[in-house]
C-alpha cells in the first residue's frame, strides 16, 4: 500500500512578519507543531490504517481551505 502525507510547514519557517497572516489561513490559526506532522505520519504506517492505500492526508490545519 502506498500512502503519503502532505504537510504544513512548521513555525520556524515562516518570517516573523508573515506570522499572523499564515496563521489567520489555517482552521486552527496556529501552525503546526512537529508533533501535529509527526502524529499523522505515525497513523498512515500504524495498523490502524492497514485498509488505507493511494491516500494522501493533508496535515496542513485547513490552510488548503483558504488559498487557491
Amino acid at each position: 500500500r502506498i500512502s503519503g502525507a502532505r504537510g504544513a510547514q512548521a513555525a520556524e519557517q515562516f518570517n516573523p512578519g508573515c506570522d499572523d497572516r499564515f496563521k489567520g489561513r489555517t482552521v486552527f490559526k496556529r501552525f503546526a507543531e512537529p508533533s501535529d506532522i509527526a502524529n499523522g505520519i505515525a497513523y498512515l504506517c500504524s495498523e490502524e490504517a492497514r485498509y488505507v492505500t493511494g491516500e494522501v492526508l493533508d496535515l496542513s490545519g485547513g490552510i488548503s481551505l483558504f488559498t487557491a
